[in-house]
């Protein structure tokens, strides 16, 4: 995310468009020089950088760039500086306190010159017991140009444009009324993203759409009055939400007018019409919940020939609310979804069912840990078979459990 005073936009009646960055040679040769400036500057101190900086803006400027694209790249870049901590166990307020009392006791407060001032940190030195030349770093300490870089988290000058595009999303998101999401998105990536919104306290709608989910956002506070802090929590959302395979957003705006009044603009942008403006997914390694999940996965894969095992698929719609399986079953266009129960209470089983059991057109096999204790439950519908397991789970039983909905 940007300050706000760096957002590029540009609006056609209602509609409204961050002005992204296009990863072109013009913006490349841009990235490229920042980024060797970044670069070059490691070991040396921050006022160091920010004199090379403001060089490379003049020269920027006389080429035509917009100082807010110039700017937002520096604030990216800014952020992957890491700087060295002053590990030391005498604090810099009390040097300070000290030299300046002693400077004011100095020739009835003159100090003059260079050598006048070296005599004072000569003789704050010898009362701290340190060297004098310890004693003026950690004098200066406290001003952001003396700091030291220590290293620079680089990346390629495309990847600075990409980001600085997400960058720009997110700062246009800080004025975010309400968010419309359509999203084509696996198991896994549903239970990260409903894990942030809970995070963020944000409020939701959910249901099936024609290629996912589509998910309407609203934040608690946005009924009463519009607030920045909850565009911003939206912000967060974005960063998972490009990364899956496909996915269209209708945010509205509020900006105001030079008239001091509110005004609402639509923002819409789809992964079609995105494609090459953000940063790549990043691939992740398969996790699983529990030791029992793990176990089976790798069995059932040997198990069988017929049918495929996919972790964490498709979320589905169930009432307002979403579930998000262990494992999808699949033999041709057969699919039957597995959820594995380790810990649960009778009470909540039933619940649990009743709620699944609104699923009329998927199949379910829900498989509960009998070790735990005993459970008598009522005949489920034709769609939810229930298979009790001690400890492990047996690929055999599910297959069992499968044949009753092949000939469904």
């Amino acid at each position: 995310m940007l300050p706000s005073n760096l957002l590029r936009i540009k609006i056609k009646g209602n509609e409204i468009m961050p002005v992204f960055a296009e990863i072109n040679d013009e913006n490349l040769y841009l990235a490229d020089s920042l980024l060797e400036i970044y670069r070059s500057c490691v070991g040396k101190k921050i006022g160091d950088l920010e004199e090379a900086i403001k060089e490379e803006e003049l020269k920027a400027e006389d080429l035509g760039y917009d100082f807010k694209f110039f700017r937002g790249l520096k604030t990216l870049l800014d952020r992957r500086l890491v700087l060295e901590e002053f590990d030391d166990s005498i604090d810099p307020i009390r040097v300070r306190a000290l030299v300046f009392e002693l400077a004011n006791n100095y020739k009835d407060g003159l100090v003059i010159d260079e050598k006048d001032r070296a005599s004072i940190f000569d003789l704050a030195a010898q009362k701290l017991g340190i060297d004098s030349e310890r004693l003026k770093e950690i004098f200066l300490s406290v001003y952001e140009e003396e700091q030291k870089i220590k290293d620079f988290n680089d990346l390629r000058p495309e990847e600075l444009l990409r980001f600085y595009n997400l960058s720009l999303m997110q700062t246009l998101m800080f004025k975010c009324r309400k968010l419309y999401v359509d999203v084509q998105i696996s198991g896994g990536e549903m239970r990260r993203l409903l894990w942030l919104m809970k995070k963020l306290h944000l409020l939701y709608l959910a249901e099936q759409s024609y290629f996912g989910i589509n998910l309407a956002i609203d934040g608690p506070a946005s009924v009463i009055k519009q607030t920045e802090r909850y565009g911003t929590r939206m912000a967060h959302l974005l960063p998972l939400l490009i990364q899956t395979k496909n996915w269209h957003i209708r945010a509205y705006i509020s900006l105001k007018t030079k008239f001091k009044k509110i005004k609402v603009l639509r923002f819409e942008l789809s992964k079609n019409y995105s494609m090459g403006l953000f940063p790549s997914s990043v691939g992740e390694e398969i996790s699983y919940d529990s030791y029992v999940e793990e176990e089976f996965s790798k069995k059932f894969f040997t198990a069988s020939a017929a049918w495929q095992i996919v972790r964490e698929p498709e979320p589905l719609v169930v009432g307002r609310s979403i579930f998000i399986p262990d494992f999808a079953l699949i033999n041709g266009d057969k699919k039957v979804y597995l959820e594995i129960m380790g810990f649960w209470s009778e009470d909540y089983i039933k619940r649990k069912i009743e709620k699944l059991q609104a699923l009329k057109d998927a199949n379910l096999i829900l498989a509960i840990d009998s070790s735990l204790g005993k459970i008598n439950l009522e005949r489920t519908n034709g769609n939810i078979e229930i298979v009790l397991y001690e400890k492990k789970l047996s690929s055999a039983d599910i297959l069992r459990a499968l044949k009753k909905f092949e000939s469904s």
